[in-house]
C-alpha cells in the first residue's frame, strides 16, 4: 500500500488459500490481511506477483484508492418540493427535489467536498470530524438541492438515492439513502391550450390534478405585463363563469412546474410559452438570397450562431444590459450592392446613414490607410462619425405602424482589419474570424432610436462602457462574394410573453375526466416476465385494495392497500413477493376491492388470472 508521496505505508502477504482457510493451496484465490494507519490521505494498491521462473512483476492503480479517512454519510432524505400536485409527497410520474444531510464520522476534517446524484452537485468547502452539513432548499439556488424522476412504472414504495461523493485529496465514498413514494393519486396527460386571443408566443399546458373537484366552469389565462418592480410579464387566472379571480399576477410557470400551485383541480404548465420578451426565437430570411444567415453557403453574411451571438451578448456589456421588452421583432431590408460592397445605386431608399464605431482607436494605425478613418481616438467601441454607409434599413414591425430605426456597424482597427468607413464585414480565413477581437470584427448595431438623416446625440458616444439604445447586435462574416440585391429582406423575430391582449380560454368537467363505472382490466403484457402492469377504473375517490395470489388461494404480494382519488391507475408487479423475493413461474390471481370513502361496504371486487413465465 503506498501514500501519498508514494512511500510504502503497509505490506500484505496474499496465500493461495483465500477461498476456505484450509491452509491446503490450490483455490487460485489469493488473499491476506493486516493493519494499517488511518491517513487523510487515500493509498494506492501495488500488486507484485513472483512467477514460476522466480520474476517478479509489478501492478498499479489496479483498483480505486484505497481511503482510511473514516466514513462518510448520507441520510435524512427530505423532499422540498414535487412537481405534478404539490402535496409534499414524492409521488411515482414527478419530478421531485430534496435534500440531505452528509456528516463526516471520521477523525479528519474533509475539505473539497463534492456529492454528486445524478446531473446535481453539492460542494462543501470543509466538513470537520464529526460534524454535519444540511442541506436548505433555495428554489432559485440549483446547488441547494437534489432533483429526481421517478417513473410510473417503478414498483416498490421506497425509491433508493444513491450518491458518489469526492474529496479534493482523492478520497472517495459511496453512500445512500432512500425517500418513500406513492402512487399519483390520479394519472393524466397534459392538456395543449391553444391561444384565444393575443400575439404570445407559444401556448400553455394543463396538467389534470383532481377532476372531482372541477366544477364545469369555463377558465381563461389573461397575459399580464408587469407583475413586479422588474417589470417582469406573468399571468392571472380567472374562473369566467362566476368572474372570480383564482391567481392574481403571477409569474409564468418554471419549466418543470414547481412553481405553480393547483388551483380547483388543475394545474397550468409552462407549455412552449415564452418567458421572457425580446428574446431572439427565430431568424432568418424573409426575401431573397444574400442574408445575414446561419448557414455557411455562398451567398450569406453567416452570424456564427444564434444564442449569445446576436441581441442577448449585451447582458454582459460593460455599459449594462438591454432590457428584454426593448428588444423587438425588426425587419431588415437591403440596399442592392456589388461584391466589393459598394451601393449600386446610391439614392436606393433602403441603405441607412449608420453610427460608424471602431475598437482599437485608441491605438496606432494598424495600417497606414487606416489612418483617415481613425477620427476619434478613444477606448472600447469609440464613435466616428454619421453618414450613408449601411447597405441596409431596420424596422421595428412590432410597433403601430412600423417605425425604421437607426443603425450603425463596428469596424477594428487591427492588421486583419478593414477600416474603410463602410460595413460589409469581410470574409474570415482559416487564421482570421469576424467575431473575435484580433478579427475584422464588423458587427451590426440596430437601435430603440427613430431614424432620421441627421443622428441623435445619444448614440455618438463609446457603446460600449456607455448605456445606449441598443436593441440588437449580429457579428456576421462575409462568406465568398456575396452581394445584396435591392429588396431582399431578413428577420429577426423577438419572443411575446405574455401580456394584455394575451388571453388562452378552456373548460373542464369532471365527466371529460373521470371513468363512469369500475373496472379491473386484463394485465399487460400476459404471459410476462419479468413484470407486467394492472389497470382499473374508479368513478368515486375510494379505499382500494389490489392484492395478488398464487393459484392456491395464498396471497404472495399486496400493491395497493389504501384510499385513491377516481380515476385510471396503472399499477406494476415486479414477480416479487411482500419478502422482495421472486415467486415461480406460474398463473397467479390478482384481485381488485374497493369501497366507496365514508362507506363500509364493498362496492366493487373482481379477480382476473395471469401468467408469469420465468
Amino acid at each position: 500500500l503506498d501514500g501519498p508521496a508514494g512511500a510504502e505505508a503497509a505490506r500484505f502477504d496474499l496465500f493461495d488459500d483465500g477461498m476456505n482457510g484450509d491452509g491446503a493451496s490450490g483455490d487460485r484465490v489469493f488473499a491476506g490481511h493486516g493493519t494499517v494507519a488511518r491517513s487523510r490521505d487515500p493509498l494506492g494498491i501495488v500488486l507484485f506477483v513472483t512467477d514460476d521462473l522466480n520474476v517478479t512483476h509489478r501492478y498499479d492503480g489496479l483498483i480505486d484508492p484505497l481511503s482510511t479517512a473514516g466514513d462518510l454519510l448520507v441520510y435524512d432524505a427530505r423532499l422540498f418540493a414535487d412537481n405534478v400536485n404539490g402535496d409534499g409527497v414524492a409521488n411515482k410520474g414527478e419530478l421531485v427535489r430534496y435534500g440531505v444531510t452528509v456528516n463526516n464520522i471520521g477523525p479528519f476534517t474533509l475539505t473539497g467536498l463534492q456529492a454528486s446524484a445524478g446531473n446535481d452537485t453539492l460542494f462543501i468547502p470543509t466538513l470537520g470530524a464529526g460534524q454535519s452539513r444540511t442541506m436548505t432548499y433555495n428554489p432559485n439556488d440549483r446547488r441547494s438541492y437534489f432533483s429526481v424522476f421517478i417513473s410510473t412504472e417503478y414498483p416498490l414504495t421506497v425509491f433508493p438515492l444513491r450518491f458518489i461523493v469526492h474529496d479534493d485529496r482523492g478520497n472517495a465514498w459511496y453512500p445512500s439513502t432512500s425517500i418513500p413514494v406513492a402512487p399519483l393519486p390520479f394519472l393524466s396527460n397534459d392538456m395543449y391550450l391553444a391561444r384565444t386571443t393575443g400575439k404570445a408566443d407559444g401556448n400553455f399546458e394543463l396538467r389534470v390534478i383532481d377532476p372531482a373537484v372541477f366544477r364545469g366552469h369555463r377558465y381563461s389565462i389573461l397575459g399580464v405585463d408587469s407583475i413586479d418592480t422588474s417589470r417582469n410579464h406573468g399571468i392571472t387566472i380567472v374562473d369566467s363563469t362566476d368572474g372570480r379571480i383564482l391567481l392574481r399576477n403571477h409569474a409564468i410557470p418554471d419549466t418543470d412546474g414547481f412553481t405553480m400551485p393547483v388551483t380547483e383541480g388543475f394545474k397550468v404548465t409552462r407549455g412552449s410559452v415564452t418567458e421572457h420578451p425580446g428574446r431572439l426565437v427565430q431568424w432568418g430570411i424573409v426575401r431573397g438570397t444574400g442574408h445575414w444567415s446561419s448557414s455557411d453557403a455562398t451567398n450569406v453574411l453567416d452570424l456564427e450562431g444564434k444564442e449569445g451571438n446576436i441581441g442577448n451578448a449585451f447582458e454582459h456589456w460593460p455599459s449594462g444590459g438591454v432590457p428584454f421588452e426593448r428588444q423587438h421583432t425588426v425587419l431588415v431590408t437591403y440596399a442592392g450592392t456589388d461584391s466589393a460592397g459598394n451601393l449600386i445605386n446610391g439614392a436606393d431608399t433602403a441603405a441607412s446613414f449608420a453610427y460608424r464605431y471602431l475598437q482599437n482607436a485608441d491605438l496606432p494605425p494598424a495600417r497606414s490607410e487606416f489612418t483617415p478613418w481613425i477620427k476619434n481616438p478613444g477606448a472600447g467601441f469609440a464613435y466616428q462619425e454619421y453618414s450613408k454607409s449601411a447597405p441596409f434599413s431596420a424596422w421595428d414591425i412590432d410597433a403601430n405602424p412600423p417605425r425604421r430605426l437607426m443603425v450603425g456597424f463596428l469596424e477594428n482597427n487591427v492588421a486583419a482589419g478593414s477600416v474603410d468607413g463602410q460595413y460589409w464585414p469581410p470574409r474570415s480565413i482559416s487564421t482570421v474570424n469576424n467575431s473575435i477581437a484580433s478579427g475584422p470584427r464588423e458587427w451590426f448595431f440596430l437601435f430603440d432610436l427613430p431614424y432620421s438623416t441627421a443622428p441623435d446625440p445619444s448614440a455618438q458616444v463609446d457603446i460600449w462602457n456607455t448605456p445606449t439604445q441598443l436593441m440588437w447586435v449580429g457579428y456576421p462574416r462575409r462568406s465568398g462574394s456575396a452581394v445584396f440585391t435591392s429588396g431582399d429582406q431578413y428577420r429577426l423575430r423577438a419572443g411575446r410573453a405574455p401580456g394584455i391582449g394575451d388571453s388562452w380560454s378552456f373548460t373542464l368537467n369532471h365527466d371529460e375526466f373521470l371513468p363512469s363505472s369500475n373496472s379491473l382490466l386484463q394485465n399487460f403484457p400476459n404471459p410476462f416476465n419479468p413484470g407486467t402492469t394492472i389497470r382499473y377504473t374508479l368513478p368515486l375517490p375510494s379505499r382500494v385494495t389490489l392484492e395478488v395470489f398464487n393459484i392456491l388461494g395464498q396471497r404472495v404480494r399486496t400493491l395497493v392497500d389504501g384510499p385513491q382519488y377516481a380515476g385510471e391507475f396503472s399499477i406494476p408487479w415486479d414477480g416479487n413477493n411482500d419478502d422482495g423475493k421472486k415467486v415461480a413461474s406460474g398463473v397467479y390471481i390478482y384481485r381488485l376491492e374497493s369501497a366507496v370513502l365514508g362507506t363500509s361496504a364493498s362496492t366493487f371486487v373482481e379477480s382476473k388470472k395471469m401468467l408469469l413465465l420465468r
